[in-house]
C-alpha cells in the first residue's frame, strides 16, 4: 500500500462545489491495485479530532446526490489509464455556513484512507483544508 501524500492543501469557498482527484501510487510512482478497495475521507479541527470535531466525512461505500444532480459514491475509486484515482465529491451543503453543524470558515485538517481488498489500511493523503467565507455560501443569503 502507498504511504501518505502529506501537505496536500485543499481550498474552497463556503457553499461551493469541489471535485478532488487523487492518484494513488506507491513511493516509487508505480500503480497500486485498488480493485475491491474502500476509501474514506475526513475533515475536522485537527488530526486527533473525534465526534463533533469531525465536520465532514465521505466514503466510497455511501452514495449521495451531487450538486450536478447525479447520484454517485461520495468518493469514487476509478481506474484511469496509468493509475487508480480517488475522486472526492464536496457539495454545497457540506460547507454552507449557518447550516446545522457545518464548520465556520477557517483552516482545518483533512485525511484520506484506503482499505484494499485484502484488508490493508493506508493513509493516502493528509493536509490543511482551508474553508474561505463567501456571501453566497451563507444559507441566510440564499442562492
Amino acid at each position: 500500500m502507498p504511504g501518505p501524500s502529506t501537505d496536500q492543501t485543499l481550498e474552497m469557498w463556503a457553499g461551493g462545489t469541489v471535485v478532488v482527484t487523487v492518484p494513488i501510487l506507491d513511493s516509487a510512482g508505480n500503480e497500486v491495485e485498488l480493485g475491491g478497495a474502500i476509501a474514506k475521507w475526513w475533515m475536522g479541527k485537527n488530526a486527533k479530532s473525534t465526534g463533533t470535531d469531525v465536520y465532514i466525512t465521505k466514503s466510497s461505500d455511501q452514495n449521495a446526490v451531487c450538486d450536478d444532480g447525479v447520484t454517485r459514491p461520495q468518493i469514487e475509486i476509478l481506474r484511469e489509464t496509468d493509475a487508480w484515482v480517488l475522486v472526492l465529491h464536496l457539495n454545497r451543503a457540506d460547507t454552507e455556513t449557518g447550516l446545522g453543524s457545518n464548520p465556520p470558515p477557517k483552516t482545518y485538517y483533512h485525511e484520506a484512507r484506503v482499505v484494499d481488498g485484502n484488508g490493508n489500511y493506508a493513509t493516502v493523503m493528509t493536509g490543511q483544508f482551508i474553508l474561505h467565507p463567501a456571501i453566497g455560501g451563507n444559507v441566510a443569503n440564499g442562492d
